[in-house]
């Protein structure tokens, strides 16, 4: 039992410096896709990127010849002009739609990571704590849940990043 309170106590002090090791490195596991995704290491293009791949504008345009024919000159012209108006509409509310879910989506991914930070900054606040339940007989528990906790917010990001990179390179593709 000594022994485990020196380890401990060293521990304790290092605890921070620990921890900072997988913290860097889930950070740069999340920035390899990230980079990926953005093409550089620029992240303020990332919107850009995602309009480039999806492009939802394709699906506003219309044809090269926007004027509506003539009914009088076509004998279907219009049910042309009401097919291409409905076509128009439709094209319009998918973008709507397209767009609204991409807000929400990239909303809920920011408010994920902001959880994230304030979660893994509690859970180094009681680091050195998880390093004295180490040591305590019958509280083994709580350092294991601990590192399970800590290991599941830290790699949120580079799990979140490599989707995203995922749907672009799919999306490209399309």
């Amino acid at each position: 039992l000594i022994a485990n309170i020196i380890m401990a106590a060293i521990l304790v002090n290092f605890s921070l410096s620990i921890a900072g090791v997988f913290i860097n490195f889930s950070n740069v596991l999340a920035n390899f896709f990230n980079t990926k995704i953005t093409a550089n290491a620029d992240p303020s293009v990332l919107a850009e990127t995602v309009a480039g791949a999806f492009g939802p504008q394709r699906f506003t345009l219309g044809d090269a010849d926007p004027i509506p024919p003539d009914p009088s000159e076509e004998s279907n012209g219009l049910f042309q002009f009401s097919s291409a108006l409905i076509m128009g509409l439709a094209n319009l509310v998918f973008s709507i739609a397209f767009t609204a879910i991409a807000t929400i989506t990239v909303l809920t991914m920011a408010f994920m990571l902001l959880t994230r930070y304030l979660i893994i900054s509690f859970l180094l606040v009681v680091a050195p704590l998880t390093w004295l339940f180490w040591v305590v007989p019958g509280m083994g528990s709580l350092h294991s849940k601990w590192w399970s906790k800590f290991i599941q917010w830290l790699f949120l990001s580079p799990g979140m990043s490599f989707f995203m990179y995922l749907g672009l390179v799919a999306a490209q593709a399309m």
